[in-house]
């Protein structure tokens, strides 16, 4: 009886081993598809059948929010690793990457008929947030310190030297390139395909559209963490420096953002400190 109770434990062993494996070299496949641009890959999204609802998510604009939001959605039940570790997932952000529908073009997307929807964010403020969380903060950039060493970069840096080496920093941290990438970029250089675009300013409207599909939903905080930087923060050089790098995403977003109102917004801030 122990040994049948251990050999159909080590076939349950074997089978998760499988599982993972496979989740792990389809998630390699699809994000070497992604980056070479092929059809069929362009954005990742997270599309509940049940719902006829889509998601598609992008880093520092509410997204770990709205995954945890989609996944209560679909599941009933608020998101816990324990239940996914044998099975590979690293992450909440992990269990989305790897689903079966995790990759989509645009002409699938313009397709569908699902109800499908983004949030959007000034570029500039997402690019403060990110230095404030994932390099002040978390210290992403120590991952890569003896790389930076070697072209003369800190892994510590100040505002305007990450920003003035923005290239180079997301060239030597797969983590900084995720989450300073163009929101153009990811959405796949269109929003024809969304039903719905929210702005940043707007998750309460969003949080309305996505209780009318559950009532009991509460969306959890956004409040990524990290000490706040504004505008007037940066230097002038900084400032003009980002402005011409997210150039595609303020053309892409100009119904809601634009490089005027930055401007605008960076000398009110300078003229009331």
């Amino acid at each position: 009886m122990i040994r049948k109770r251990n050999i159909h434990s080590l076939h349950r062993r074997i089978r998760q081993q499988i599982v993972r494996l496979y989740l792990n070299i389809r998630h390699i496949f699809r994000l070497a598809a992604r980056k070479l641009g092929l059809s069929g890959y362009q954005v990742h999204q997270i599309y509940l059948k049940n719902l006829d609802l889509i998601y598609i998510p992008i880093p520092k604009n509410a997204c770990t929010s709205l995954k945890h939001a989609m996944h209560y959605l679909e599941y009933h039940e608020s998101f816990d690793l324990s239940n996914y570790r044998k099975y590979g997932y690293q992450s909440l952000h992990d269990f989305y990457n790897k689903q079966r529908d995790a990759f989509t073009g645009i002409e699938a997307l313009k397709k569908h008929n699902a109800f499908c929807f983004t949030v959007i964010r000034d570029p500039i403020d997402r690019f403060l947030s990110c230095y404030g969380n994932r390099v002040v903060q978390l210290g992403d950039l120590q991952k890569s310190r003896n790389k930076l060493d070697r072209i003369g970069l800190s892994s510590e840096p100040d505002l305007d030297t990450f920003a003035l080496n923005l290239v180079e920093y997301r060239r030597m941290n797969p983590g900084i390139r995720h989450h300073t990438e163009l929101q153009s970029n990811l959405l796949g250089g269109t929003l024809e395909y969304a039903d719905k675009t929210f702005p940043f300013e707007e998750l309460n409207s969003l949080q309305n559209m996505l209780n009318s599909y559950d009532s009991t939903l509460v969306m959890k905080s956004r409040k990524s963490g990290g000490p706040k930087f504004q505008l007037s923060d940066l230097s002038h050089s900084s400032l003009q420096f980002l402005l011409e790098f997210y150039k595609k995403d303020y053309e892409l977003f100009s119904e809601f953002y634009s490089s005027e109102d930055v401007l605008k917004r960076y000398r009110t801030e300078h003229s009331t400190k």
